[in-house]
């Protein structure tokens, strides 16, 4: 989410980088497509709440960050 509203993701990273964060999906991936389908979702699970999935649909920008995003691509399958 940091990568789509354009601030925060460096500090979010360096979080995870210190901690091993990523380390952690190794063994087990995540699955891409219930992340994509849970985003689809996401912005009407919570009826008069606003997030930056209610502007636009960044559906497209979400799935190009999951397959080109190095750290994110290496925690899903």
């Amino acid at each position: 989410m940091s990568l789509l509203q354009g601030e925060g993701t460096e500090r979010i990273v360096q979080l995870f980088d210190s901690t091993g964060f990523w380390n952690a999906f190794k063994d087990e991936p995540l699955s891409r497509e219930e992340w994509i389908r849970a985003f689809a979702i996401a912005p009407t699970v919570k009826q008069d709440f606003y997030t930056i999935l209610s502007e636009k649909d960044f559906t497209a920008d979400f799935e190009r960050i999951l397959r080109e995003d190095g750290r994110l691509a290496g925690i899903f399958r």
